[in-house]
């Protein structure tokens, strides 16, 4: 979370309407991240351990 939060504020266009785009992007794309991390997470747990 901390990583794309920096990378995007960096990147971010000058002004207060950049930083706010810059955060929303962040937002949505770690949510992204987090799910498809969870998801594989759960492939790879199923696969070891078939409950």
């Amino acid at each position: 979370i901390g990583l794309v939060g920096c990378f995007k504020g960096y990147n971010s266009k000058k002004g207060t309407a950049g930083v706010g785009i810059a955060a929303n992007t962040a937002v949505v794309f770690t949510s992204m991240l987090l799910f498809i991390i969870d998801f594989v997470a759960v492939f790879i747990s199923d696969i070891f351990y078939d409950l």
